[in-house]
């Protein structure tokens, strides 16, 4: 039986763009855990306690299993992607589906943060907060907000519309900053939205896919599993971080 417990945080309105959410998993008991992190189309900074040590995650295009130590907690800031321009100014594309090592004293945070997470939360917000610029690229802005905020996912041809960006360029940017097509970045997308109606047996969001067999494929793609094993989701093993807040 699994012995880990989850928080969830959103992030207050004025780094809403930028930061998806803030979360803590840790695993209370003394053996390791066997996990599979399910992609959701965010980049984290993640520290981990023991030891004390932070790493920055890019995409994920397929689940990743992992062991999680025993008498382990991870603390996290979830980014949505115009913070790896805005706010750590690197490209994550090397990064797909791979994560590397950040300075133990990155953006001053130190093991002290970890030991609450509300304080953990609160410096993150401050330090978020100083760290956003005024202005930021309107094109870019446009992208975003549409890909963030739509209900239902815009086509890449009504996104190159809406912001006066031609759809090769938009790729092109995707490519060099991100490491995937806009294309790929959707199907993500998909994948995430139907993450809380498979969590509640909704087995079929009609409207995200085509049909009943283009569902289950790309659930299958993403989770490695069919929609009614993910919605089983035996020993808690699946997680999704952008979606704990539906738990």
């Amino acid at each position: 039986m699994q012995q880990s417990f989850i928080k969830y945080c959103p992030p207050p309105e004025a780094i809403a763009r930028y930061a998806d959410s803030f979360w803590m998993l840790s695993n209370t008991s003394t053996e390791p855990q066997d996990l599979v992190i399910l992609p959701d189309g965010n980049i984290d900074i993640i520290l981990s306690t023991s030891p004390f040590r932070m790493i920055l995650t890019g995409l994920s295009t397929a689940p990743d299993k992992v062991s999680f130590a025993a008498r382990n907690t991870l603390l996290a800031i979830s980014f949505r992607l115009p913070a790896a321009e805005i706010l750590l100014h690197r490209s994550i594309a090397p990064l797909l589906n791979s994560a590397t090592s950040l300075p133990d004293n990155f953006w001053e945070f130190t093991e002290d943060d970890t030991r609450s997470f509300d304080r953990f939360c609160n410096k993150a917000t401050s330090i978020l907060l100083q760290k956003i610029p005024a202005v930021f690229d309107n094109r870019k802005q446009l992208l975003f907000d549409s890909l963030y905020t739509e209900p239902l996912i815009p086509t890449i041809k009504e996104l190159s519309a809406r912001c006066f960006w031609s759809s090769r360029q938009i790729n092109r940017y995707f490519q060099e900053w991100f490491g995937l097509s806009l294309k790929t970045y959707r199907g993500i997308q998909r994948f995430r939205n139907t993450f809380r109606p498979i969590s509640e047996g909704k087995f079929f969001p009609e409207e995200y896919f085509y049909d009943q067999p283009h569902f289950i494929r790309e659930v299958r793609k993403l989770s490695g599993v069919s929609p009614r094993e993910l919605f089983r989701n035996e020993n808690d093993r699946f997680i999704q971080f952008s979606a704990l807040k539906a738990k």
